[in-house]
C-alpha cells in the first residue's frame, strides 16, 4: 500500500526521493474489515489519512437515530476529521467500512511538523483543503437549488463507480433524495409531481 500512497503523492507534485521518504516514514495503514468503524461520533481521530484502497462512508444520526451520510471516501479521498485532529475535540461522525479498507495515516502532530518540513507537502494540503472548501461550498448550493435528479447525475459525473458500490439507502441519505424517488431516477421512470 506505500506504493499507492506515494503514487497519489507524486500525482499531485514531483516530490524529491528524500522527501518522499521523509514523509513516508510517518506513515502508518489501518486496515478495516467492512462493517468496522474507523472512527465514531463522539470519540477522537488524531490522525490524517487517504483511503488507499476500499471505501467508506461517514454519517452523523439524527434526533430519531436516522444515519445522515455526509461523505463517501473511496480511493484517493482523504478521510478523518480535522477538526477533531487540529483540537483534540470529540469527532462529530461516525466513519464505517463498507467494503475491505485500507487508509494511509500520520498522525496530526507528525503531519503538521511534516509539512513544515517539506514545504511542497505544505502547498499539496493547502490545495486540497481550497479544494474541500469549494466542493462543500458548492455541494451546499446545489442541494438548494438543483432537482434531485441534478444532484444525483452530478454524483455519478464526479464519482465514476462509487454508486455501484453503495446502497441505494445510502446514496438517498447522502442526496437528499427520498429512497422510492432515487429508484425511479436510477430507472428511468418519470417522477410524478403535485400540480
Amino acid at each position: 500500500m506505500t506504493e499507492v500512497f506515494e503514487a497519489y503523492l507524486n500525482s499531485k507534485a514531483a516530490f524529491c526521493a528524500t522527501d518522499m521518504a521523509h514523509i513516508l516514514k510517518h506513515v502508518q495503514f489501518i486496515h478495516l474489515k467492512k462493517g468496522e468503524n474507523l472512527y465514531n461520533e463522539g470519540g477522537l481521530w488524531p490522525y490524517d489519512g487517504i483511503v488507499c484502497r476500499g471505501l467508506l462512508y461517514k454519517y452523523t444520526q439524527d434526533l430519531n437515530g436516522e444515519q445522515k451520510v455526509t461523505a463517501f471516501c473511496s480511493e484517493h479521498y482523504w478521510v478523518g476529521d480535522r477538526s477533531s485532529s487540529l483540537t483534540g475535540m470529540p469527532v462529530a461522525y461516525t466513519a464505517t467500512a463498507l467494503e475491505d479498507t485500507t487508509i494511509a495515516c500520520i498522525n496530526m502532530e507528525d503531519f503538521e511538523r511534516v509539512r513544515i518540513e517539506v514545504p511542497l507537502l505544505n502547498e499539496v494540503c493547502e490545495q486540497l483543503i481550497q479544494n474541500n472548501m469549494e466542493a462543500a461550498r458548492k455541494r451546499i448550493a446545489n442541494n438548494m437549488i438543483q432537482s434531485d435528479e441534478e444532484r444525483y447525475c452530478d454524483f455519478i459525473n464526479a464519482r465514476p463507480g462509487v454508486a455501484e458500490r453503495i446502497s441505494t439507502d445510502l446514496l438517498s441519505s447522502y442526496l437528499g433524495i427520498g429512497n422510492l424517488s432515487l429508484d425511479r431516477i436510477i430507472n428511468g421512470i418519470p417522477i410524478k409531481t403535485q400540480q
